[in-house]
C-alpha cells in the first residue's frame, strides 16, 4: 500500500488561453508524482485492479462544543459527501502514477474508491494496486 499524506488532490478542468489549453496544476503533479516514485514497490506492467482511499480532515461542526469539544456528534457523516468529486480524485491520482506505478492506466481493469473522513485527522490518499487475477477470486 502507498500511503500519500496531505489533502487529496482532484484532477481540475484544463485552462484555455490565447495559445491553447494548458494545466495550472503542473508544480502540484510533480511533487504528487516524486512522492509515488519515493513510495513505489514495483512497476506493475500486466493488468492491474486499482483501490483508491480518499480520507478527509473533519470539519469543525461534526464535534460537540464545549468540555465535549473531541468527541464526535451523533450526526456526523462516516463518508465524505462533498467537492471534491470521487471521479476527479481517481483521475488525478491513476493520471499521476501513469509511468510509474504502471506504464499507462490503460491497464488498470477495475477500481475500487472511497471518499470518506479520517478518524486521526490525517488527510491523505491510499493507494493499493494488485495484479488482476481469474474473475472468481475478489479483488480485495
Amino acid at each position: 500500500m502507498i500511503i500519500i499524506p496531505g489533502k487529496p488532490i482532484a484532477k481540475n478542468r484544463p485552462r484555455f488561453s490565447k495559445h491553447g489549453a494548458y494545466s495550472d496544476q503542473k508544480p502540484l503533479e510533480n511533487s504528487y508524482k516524486n512522492e509515488l516514485l519515493v513510495k513505489r514497490e514495483r512497476t506493475y506492467n500486466g493488468p492491474v485492479f486499482v483501490g483508491l482511499h480518499f480520507y478527509f480532515k473533519r470539519p469543525k461542526s461534526h464535534y460537540r462544543s464545549g468540555k465535549y469539544k473531541n468527541i464526535l456528534k451523533d450526526s456526523a457523516p462516516f463518508f465524505h459527501e462533498s467537492k471534491p468529486d470521487i471521479d476527479n480524485l481517481i483521475k488525478w491520482t491513476c493520471d499521476c502514477a501513469n509511468g510509474i506505478l504502471f506504464p499507462d492506466d490503460m491497464r488498470i481493469t477495475g477500481i475500487y474508491a472511497t471518499k470518506q473522513y479520517s478518524e486521526n485527522g490525517n488527510e491523505r490518499t491510499e493507494i493499493e494496486i494488485r495484479e488482476e487475477t481469474l474473475p472468481e477470486e475478489p479483488p480485495f
